[in-house]
């Protein structure tokens, strides 16, 4: 079954999270994962609206530490309590303007697992690097956090993880890597997890992320190692986020 997660960025309103609530039942019908990841301040607010739904609510960061003096951050333990089963990790966002490395990138994922929440790992090369043709290196580089906590992740929660492929040369500039780039990228990050975790290594979605919209997701989704999409812009769009949720519906069956 495919997954597509809603990201909000730095965006939404309570009129957006009103817009959602009214298309519960479109939701509630796909037959895919639909998981919806608004900013921090109306996280309870989608809880509330989409609680004993099959949506599933996910943060857009977490703290490294179970709690503390950490002013602005947000543990997955209060995460957890007030409702939300995933978290997005690394976006290229996260590593660009907050310089999120690899050591604090490995604790937040093993914290997040520790509190039974899904990690969605994000990974990606920049448009230098893919015209370096530095694209598998950067990749390989970026998944190590997941060598570095291999022995915490055992391999029936190496399943509890997703990875989502976002190059970042296409993040809200309209531009897509051609198929069989998206296809290339995909086959090495799997490559990468069933070195990591062996056949269970199998089992983890990767997704793709980047300018994904109802007018390409079609033939994105149907790509064989292609598990479903992280959506950015378009998810501000009710409709069109419900439009791609059917498209990840049909590419389910």
């Amino acid at each position: 079954m495919k997954t597509v997660i809603a990201n909000w960025k730095m965006n939404g309103s309570k009129e957006l999270v009103g817009e959602y609530k009214r298309h519960l039942d479109d939701f509630e019908s796909f037959e895919c994962n639909v998981v919806l990841c608004p900013p921090f301040v109306y996280l309870e607010d989608i809880v509330s609206c989409f609680h004993n739904s099959s949506v599933k609510i996910g943060a857009q960061n977490c703290g490294y530490k179970k709690n503390g003096a950490l002013t602005g951050e947000i543990s997955c333990e209060i995460l957890t309590e007030i409702g939300c089963s995933h978290v997005i990790i690394a976006h290229s966002e996260r590593r660009q303007f907050f310089h999120e490395k690899n050591d604090e990138i490995a604790k937040k994922i093993q914290m997040a697992q520790d509190h039974k929440m899904t990690p969605v790992l994000c990974v990606g090369e920049n448009a230098e690097q893919r015209s370096a043709n530095e694209v598998e290196d950067v990749l390989r580089s970026q998944l190590e956090v997941l060598k570095v906590i291999k022995n915490v992740i055992s391999t029936d929660n190496s399943a509890n993880l997703i990875i989502a492929y976002e190059p970042v040369w296409a993040i809200g500039t309209g531009i897509i890597p051609t198929l069989q780039q998206i296809i290339d990228a995909h086959a090495f990050i799997k490559s990468i997890l069933q070195g990591y975790f062996n056949e269970q290594g199998h089992k983890i979605k990767i997704l793709y992320g980047g300018s994904v919209n109802p007018s390409n997701a079609e033939q994105i989704f149907k790509l064989e190692l292609v598990d479903g999409g992280l959506i950015g812009g378009a998810s501000l769009d009710v409709k069109s986020f419900r439009d791609l949720c059917a498209i990840g519906s049909f590419g389910s069956k």
